[in-house]
């Protein structure tokens, strides 16, 4: 994987590079912002929906570490359904 800066991602061709290294991590100030893929236009919606595919695997990941890391694993159905009760009340009587 390659990394390139915005400022040279606007001042040349990536074709080249994106044929030999098929991915490319874009940089501002050092700090990666952005990933530019070679697709082939045949399967280009193809790889668009695994790649959000990939994206909300990772989501669901972090949401599950995040949960596990406050304990909130272990809670009961009971209490998850209390919890939803009460926002629901709350919304309601500020209406």
């Amino acid at each position: 994987m390659r990394f390139m800066s915005i400022r040279d991602f606007r001042s040349r061709p990536i074709r080249k590079d994106l044929a030999s290294d098929r991915e490319i991590v874009l940089t501002a100030n050092g700090q990666p912002v952005a990933g530019v893929s070679a697709v082939d236009p045949d399967t280009v919606e193809d790889e668009l929906v695994a790649l959000r595919r990939a994206r909300a695997r990772v989501a669901i990941d972090r949401m599950r570490a995040q949960t596990k890391a406050h304990g909130l694993d272990k809670m009961t159905m009971g209490e998850i359904d209390a919890i939803i009760a009460d926002v629901r009340r709350k919304r309601r009587a500020a209406k």
